[in-house]
C-alpha cells in the first residue's frame, strides 16, 4: 500500500491541485494522510491563550488532521472515501483512502500526546502499523538536500535529524524513523515531477 502525507499547508499553494491529480491517476490504491494545517495552527495559538493541557491539544490537533482531510476529499470527491482501516480501502470501489485519525485520540498522556510528535510522525506509525510499502511526505517548504536524482528525496537517519532539526520534520519523528524497514521520501511542491516520477516507478516495480 502507498501512503502519502499531504502537509496541512499545502492547502494554501494553488499547486496542490497538480498533486492531487497525479495521485488520482496513478493507478494503485493508496492512503492518503492529512496534516492538520491552519486547523492545528489554531491550536496551539488557543492554547496559549486560554490555557489547556499537551494532552487536549494533542487529541484537538488529531481532529484537525481530519478536517484537512474533509477539504481534501471535497477536491477529489469521486476517487476517495474517509476511511478508519485499510481494510475499508482494499474493498472500495474508490482507490484513495483519506485517513480518519481519530484513532489517535486518547485519554492518556504519553510520549506522542505533545508538541513534539505532530502529523508526519503519526503517517510514520500508521504506515508501520498497515504495513505501507511506501510513505511519501509532502512539504510546503524546501528541502536541503533536493536534487534532480529521485534517491536524493529518499530519507535516512542523517536526513531526518536535520529535516527535524530545520522544524521541516517533528521532533518525534527521528526516534520513531530509526525502527521503520519500508522507504520513506520526502519532497517539496515545487518537486511535481519528482513526485510523479516516484509514484510511476513504484507503479512498475510493483505490479
Amino acid at each position: 500500500m502507498i501512503v502519502i502525507k499531504i502537509g496541512g499547508s499545502l492547502l494554501n499553494s494553488t499547486k496542490l491541485k497538480k498533486f492531487l491529480k497525479i495521485i488520482v491517476e496513478q493507478q494503485k490504491k493508496c492512503i492518503v494522510i492529512p496534516g492538520g494545517g491552519i486547523f492545528a495552527d489554531t491550536v496551539r495559538k488557543e492554547q496559549k491563550k486560554i490555557k489547556f493541557d499537551d494532552l487536549t491539544a494533542h487529541n484537538l490537533g488529531v481532529l484537525s488532521m481530519l478536517k484537512v482531510g474533509y477539504i481534501l476529499k471535497y477536491k477529489i470527491p469521486t476517487c476517495c472515501d474517509i476511511i478508519k482501516s485499510v481494510d475499508e480501502v482494499s474493498i472500495s470501489d474508490r482507490k484513495i483512502g483519506i485517513w480518519n485519525p481519530e484513532n489517535e485520540i486518547t485519554e492518556k498522556i504519553n510520549q506522542f500526546t505533545n508538541w513534539s510528535s505532530t502529523s508526519d510522525t503519526i503517517a510514520l506509525k500508521v504506515s508501520k502499523k498497515i504495513d505501507a510499502k511506501i510513505l511519501i511526505v509532502l512539504k510546503s517548504c524546501k528541502l536541503p538536500f533536493a536534487t534532480s536524482d529521485i534517491q536524493s528525496f529518499q530519507l535516512n537517519n542523517k536526513k531526518v535529524k536535520k529535516c527535524s532539526g530545520l522544524y521541516i520534520l517533528d521532533k518525534a519523528f527521528p526516534s520513531v524513523f530509526a525502527n521503520i524497514t519500508f522507504p520513506v521520501y520526502i519532497f517539496s511542491i515545487d518537486h511535481e515531477k519528482n513526485f510523479k516520477e516516484l509514484l510511476n516507478d513504484f507503479q512498475r516495480t510493483h505490479d
